[in-house]
């Protein structure tokens, strides 16, 4: 609900204002490594005190530069501030499946550890400060120096969420830009590598109940991270609107029936007979490209530009 002219003129008030869709709008990556990093945080989150203070900021940018899927979020908890530890975060996509990993790192040993991670070399060398937990872990971005957007309405909603569903089995982040900072509040459930945006408290019960409506997937889910393309993460919320979490962990095959300047044709399968639908196994998707949306910056990028978006026009069954 925007309620002011001043609302509308930030980048999430104006998205909305818009009508700009949210799907295929979720970064793209194989392996997010999440670091406990205290604040302030600067823009640029790897310029930030604690990474310079550790020499770190030119090698992880060279990191994230050179290794193909790497994505590296910083982490805070207002809950569990760290003690001389430094807690490291791994969701690594692999054998069609995120294998997470957590790491509570001695803070003089934590460079090297960080290093030995990252170049998976001599990695046995730090077994010894994996840390197994039974936990789901939830990042919502509140990146202040970054966008404001994010700075107010990702603080609020990461709050809501803190005190009334943090337990010994879920936990809350304020994490660094997550992309999008248009759909503010915008939140990553990791364990899954699903973004979620326009985000109200009410919304998260029935995301951990699993309980969501089509209406409701189209209307805050952005997309899964480990697709492989933007055209995939299109296809895979159409799907996630019919099967839920029942496609989680599934594979499906698209492939290219037409193609042209201005829409793409896919028939896609689903190959898991696990999934129980009455719903056909194949379907055609047509997807268009080229539609103009306008966007408007906050901080980074203030400015008001018109961008091309694809979206699903047509979604049949196909015998």
């Amino acid at each position: 609900m925007i309620n002011s002219t001043e609302e509308k003129l930030t980048c999430s008030g104006f998205s909305t204002s818009v009508d700009e869709p949210l799907s295929g709008t979720a970064p793209l990556w194989r392996w997010c490594v999440c670091i406990e990093v205290p604040l302030p945080w600067n823009t640029d989150v790897l310029k930030s005190k604690f990474f310079q203070e550790n020499a770190l900021t030119e090698e992880l940018e060279n990191y994230s530069k050179n290794i193909p899927g790497l994505r590296i979020q910083a982490l805070f908890s207002d809950r569990n501030k760290p003690q001389n530890n430094i807690r490291v975060l791994s969701f690594k996509y692999q054998n069609q499946e995120l294998v997470k990993a957590e790491y509570i790192f001695p803070y003089p040993d934590f460079k090297e550890s960080i290093r030995t991670l990252i170049n998976n070399e001599n990695i046995e060398s730090i077994e010894k400060y994996k840390h197994t937990k039974n936990v789901r872990d939830y990042l919502v971005c509140t990146h202040g120096n970054r966008d404001m957007c994010c700075g107010y309405w990702g603080y609020q909603l990461y709050k809501q969420l803190d005190t009334n569903y943090s337990n010994e089995s879920i936990r809350f982040w304020r994490t660094s830009h997550l992309g999008g900072h248009r759909f503010a509040p915008t939140i990553l459930s990791i364990d899954d590598a699903r973004y979620w945006g326009r985000l109200k408290a009410d919304d998260f019960d029935r995301i951990i109940n699993k309980k969501l409506q089509a209406s409701d997937i189209s209307d805050i889910y952005r997309g899964k991270a480990t697709c492989e393309s933007i055209e995939e993460q299109l296809v895979e919320k159409e799907l996630f609107k019919i099967f839920k979490w029942d496609l989680e962990n599934q594979q499906f095959n698209m492939s290219l029936a037409n193609n042209d300047q201005s829409s793409s044709q896919y028939i896609v399968q689903i190959n898991d007979p696990q999934i129980k639908s009455k719903a056909e196994d194949n379907y055609l998707i047509t997807i268009e490209h080229g539609k103009s949306i306008l966007r408007h910056g906050c901080i980074s990028e203030p400015t008001l530009r018109a961008e091309k978006i694809s979206q699903v026009s047509a979604f049949s069954t196909i015998n």
